[in-house]
């Protein structure tokens, strides 16, 4: 039996078609290229690194020390694919939380929070099947909402940006009066 991190390189080769649809930004093929390279280096998690409350059936694996730069809780199939379901982190080279939220058979769902590489959350989405469904919503280095875009099934149908007062000064396109 393989394991990720025996995988051979032609594994990790890419089709004319998926890489044509990363370039062109599609989501869906970043989060399968980033969960392929994350399962190549995965290693188990070392007791203290982190607990994460993984739901049954499921072991964890990573942790902010790892290769993969990230934890989440795994399956492991008979061929060596792993397939992440529950809670799942991402971090920054520094070992600071990049972004967290759940995963779902190798999807994004749920609330995800980012941070940037010193730990101050910069953005909250909603996810649903790996796609953005309800708020995204980004905040100015003060803590104050910056932009409000609210997404249906990675469609996106109204936007609103703030100032560092967080205040409104545009909505879906039209500036607004400030006083």
């Amino acid at each position: 039996m393989n394991k990720p991190n025996d995988l051979a390189s032609d594994e990790l080769r890419l089709t004319r078609v998926e890489r044509n649809e990363l370039l062109k930004g599609n989501e869906t093929m970043k989060t399968k290229l980033i969960i392929g390279v994350m399962a190549l280096f995965a290693v188990p998690a070392f007791a203290g690194d982190l607990n994460l409350n993984c739901p049954a059936g499921t072991t964890q694996v990573g942790g902010p020390n790892s290769r993969m730069e990230s934890a989440g809780c795994a399956t492991t199939a008979a061929n060596g694919e792993r397939s992440y379901t529950g809670p799942f982190i991402v971090y920054w080279t520094n070992g600071m939380k990049q972004a967290e939220g759940t995963m779902a058979n190798n999807q994004r769902v749920g609330l995800w929070t980012t941070f940037d590489k010193t730990g101050v959350k910069t953005g909250e989405v909603t996810f649903k099947a790996d796609q953005w469904d309800g708020q995204r919503v980004k905040f100015h280095a003060n803590g104050q909402k910056q932009l409000v875009e609210t997404y249906n099934a990675g469609e996106r149908v109204a936007v609103a940006y703030f100032n560092t007062l967080g205040q409104p000064v545009a909505r879906d396109g039209v500036t607004l009066q400030t006083k």
